[in-house]
């Protein structure tokens, strides 16, 4: 059953049309999560002039770890665009 609502999840996310905000600083896994499957993951540090340097991981904490080890057995690949 955890399946099928993980992947009902996942194709809600894939056919919305509207970009999902995300909060570095309260983030929501399963949104982190998908953006990183669907390669759709831009926060960026920033050069001076604008310029993308590296990837901000978010600042997760003890309230994320039940979600987080939910996706632990998600053995997908992904492809991350710099």
């Amino acid at each position: 059953m955890k399946f099928i609502s993980l992947i009902a999840a996942l194709l809600l996310v894939s056919i919305s049309c509207e970009k999902e905000d995300f909060d570095i600083y309260n983030p929501n896994v399963e949104i982190f999560v998908n953006q990183l499957k669907l390669d759709t993951y831009r926060q960026h540090e920033k050069t001076e002039t604008g310029e993308n340097l590296w990837l901000i991981m978010p600042k997760f904490n003890q309230s994320h770890i039940r979600d987080l080890i939910a996706f632990s057995k998600d053995t997908s690949t992904l492809k991350i665009s710099l």
